[in-house]
């Protein structure tokens, strides 16, 4: 349920949707997080640092399992600092 929300609220783009979802999920004790705006940036930078930006600099675009990998990885590390201990 959390990843699903999370996943919702990448395709947002930086706006304020974004803080709602993962709002939300400090409601719903699920998350504890100090300020979501900066949560759902720093999720957002997870995923596209070695996904995206590098496409900027005319790297070959990631593959899916490489993708996958990387949200794997955010994720994880998302939950690990963010999640409700």
């Amino acid at each position: 349920m959390l990843f699903r929300s999370l996943r919702a609220g990448t395709a947002l783009a930086w706006d304020a949707g974004q803080s709602r979802v993962l709002l939300a999920q400090v409601d719903a004790g699920v998350l504890v997080i100090e300020d979501c705006e900066v949560g759902a940036t720093q999720f957002i930078a997870a995923l596209t640092a070695t996904t995206f930006k590098p496409m900027l600099f005319n790297f070959d675009a990631p593959t899916e399992q490489r993708i996958a990998y990387v949200v794997k990885i955010a994720v994880r590390a998302f939950i690990a600092a963010y999640g409700k201990k």
